[in-house]
């Protein structure tokens, strides 16, 4: 598959089995389960448009034709995007980072990232972009204050300085430390990721984001921009109705 060229590039990375989504996992893509009467995917589409992204690719798994049959209906412009593809996995991959690798047949644009699973409404995600444009950073991650251990447990743990440096990032701590959790939103500088990815010496298929941001870390070109808003990682029901019931109390889309 060739990429689109433009001016930014955005992916969702959605081509994972969905295990730990309960009954929802086996009748619908996790992208297309419904969060205030919207799927998933177009709060990850809507996310990538605010992180600059004018064409997105969204890497998801063959199901039949359910995702695509969404997407051909629905018109970018109503997301801010002049484009959407998708990208079809039959065979569902080990890792978002394996997924990444299939998704995008190169990285000479600035590239930004959603999980599948990341549901995000955040009135600062254009400036979380500006941000990082400005900065000297490679790679960036959106953080979220989560008072929540348990949360942060089953995602990753972040510290960040006052200069937005991330200085240790933690997946799935059995303990949390911190009170900051990583969102499934990531931006990279132009040939950023492949450099990374290049440095690695670890097998692909079970690594995390969280691995490529560490890289980052180790060579102190990554950085942490905390976001207000609601932001959930959609993993069980409980995580659906969380969704459902912060939508429906900030009154924000």
């Amino acid at each position: 598959m060739s990429v689109p060229k433009a001016r930014s590039v955005g992916v969702i990375l959605a081509a994972g089995e969905a295990r730990r989504s309960g009954y929802l996992g086996g009748i619908l893509p996790k992208t297309l389960i419904p969060v205030a009467g919207r799927p998933l995917v177009w709060y990850c589409l809507k996310s990538l448009a605010r992180l600059g992204s004018s064409e997105v690719i969204v890497a998801g798994r063959a199901d039949g034709g359910i995702l695509r049959r969404y997407l051909d209906s629905l018109d970018p412009r109503s997301v801010g995007l002049k484009r959407v593809v998708l990208h079809e996995f039959v065979v569902p991959t080990k890792s978002p980072i394996s997924t990444l690798d299939q998704a995008i047949a190169s990285n000479d644009e600035p590239v930004a990232v959603a999980l599948g699973d990341d549901f995000t409404v955040s009135p600062d995600l254009e400036t979380f972009r500006n941000q990082f444009v400005r900065s000297s950073m490679d790679v960036a991650q959106a953080v979220v204050v989560d008072r929540d251990p348990a949360a942060i447990r089953r995602a990753c743990e972040l510290s960040v300085n006052t200069s937005r440096q991330i200085v240790s990032i933690r997946e799935k701590p059995r303990v949390a430390t911190s009170r900051l959790r990583g969102c499934g939103l990531y931006l990279f500088k132009p040939g950023a990721y492949r450099a990374i990815r290049r440095s690695m010496r670890r097998d692909f298929g079970r690594l995390s984001m969280s691995d490529i941001v560490a890289v980052a870390v180790e060579s102190g070109r990554a950085m942490g921009y905390r976001i207000r808003g609601v932001n959930v990682n959609m993993n069980t029901i409980d995580d659906v109705l969380r969704a459902w019931r912060s939508v429906r109390g900030t009154g924000r889309l």
